[in-house]
């Protein structure tokens, strides 16, 4: 039986790895040239303050760290791989935050 457990947990760990190059692959990290992200009119500032905004609501709303990480970690993959105006950056930056939030919060809301 530990033959088969072994061989189970090699079949995932190839799985996991195989998720994790293909990721790597498919995201990348938000480029900055000529002080703007590449191909948008956001600028390291603007980014910063997004950012930043995300923090503070996630602190209002009393969130765990890890929606805060998760929440970036979206706005990150979202503007690297899409050209975002500026005008729509707070509307992208709570979505990745009510997306982290759906994600990593615990739903409060008890049925009596």
């Amino acid at each position: 039986m530990k033959c088969t457990e072994s061989i189970e947990s090699q079949k995932f760990d190839l799985v996991l790895e195989h998720a994790l190059a293909r990721e790597a692959k498919v995201w990348k990290v938000p480029i900055f040239h000529n002080f703007t992200l590449k191909g948008t009119d956001i600028s390291p500032r603007h980014y910063e303050k997004a950012v930043l905004w995300i923090e503070e609501l996630n602190s209002l709303f009393q969130f765990c760290p890890e929606t805060l990480a998760l929440a970036i970690s979206f706005l990150n993959r979202l503007l690297a791989s899409v050209k975002a105006q500026l005008k729509y950056l707070r509307c992208i930056a709570i979505a990745c935050l009510v997306l982290a939030a759906k994600i990593n919060e615990e739903d409060e809301i008890t049925h009596t």
